[in-house]
Formats: C-alpha cells, sequence, structure tokens
C-alpha cells in the first residue's frame, strides 16, 4: 500500500488517498483510517483499491497509516511525514526591543490554520 501525498501539514485538512486493495470487498461497512492514533475525517473507499480521507491534526513522524474496515484491520509499508514548522522571517516595527512593540512571526506549519490567524497590519500611503 502507499499514501499520498507523503506529506502533510501538522494543522491537518489535506485530503490523502490510500492506494491498497480489497476496500469495496466488505460493501458497507464502516471504513476508517488512522496516522498514527488520530482518526481521519471522512474516510470513504472510492474504489477497491484506494480509499481516502481528510488527514488529521498531529505533530511529528513519519507515522503509520492504519486501515480498517468492518473487523478488518491493515497496516502497511505506508508513512505519512509531518511537515515541521519552519520560520521564514521575523518582522518588527523600527524602535528598541524594550518598548514592547509587536512583532510578526511569518511561516508555514504552526499548527493552525490560515484562517485563524489575524493578516498583518496593511501599510498605508
Amino acid at each position: 500500500g502507499s499514501v499520498y501525498p507523503t506529506q502533510a501539514p501538522q494543522a491537518g485538512g489535506a485530503r490523502l488517498t490510500i492506494s491498497g486493495s480489497n476496500f469495496e470487498q466488505f460493501g458497507g461497512e464502516a471504513a476508517s483510517v488512522r496516522v498514527h492514533t488520530k482518526e481521519c475525517e471522512g474516510a470513504t473507499p472510492i474504489s477497491d483499491s484506494r480509499i481516502a480521507c481528510v488527514s488529521p491534526a498531529i505533530a511529528g513522524g513519519p507515522f503509520d497509516v492504519e486501515v480498517t474496515i468492518g473487523n478488518r484491520v491493515g497496516v502497511g509499508p505506508m508513512a505519512l511525514y509531518i511537515d515541521p514548522p519552519a520560520i521564514t522571517a521575523v518582522e518588527a516595527e523600527a524602535g528598541p526591543i524594550a518598548t514592547g512593540s509587536p512583532i510578526t512571526v511569518l511561516g508555514t506549519d504552526f499548527g493552525v490554520a490560515p484562517w485563524d490567524v489575524p493578516p498583518p497590519p496593511q501599510a498605508t500611503a
């Protein structure tokens, strides 16, 4: 089996496609996908060889991906790597640090969805 994409943000929300076999063989039975100990959302067999879901919020990795249909569990040689946080820039207003001026830290994979973070103030002309 395999998982695509092989990397996902730690905030979750990535659509995962897991390839394997016999996913529709047990029609009507509940399907679930777990990344390590976290349940993916909306696990749905899309063919006999593929199942799709939305990745959970999780940090670290690599993690095993486990597919369960009914009472049958499969853990294949699949690993999902979670992107580590990365700082791309630090912005600050001019002035001494002791003034308590706010700073903005920019980067990726801080573990929150982009809509949870207020946008930086807009420059005025």
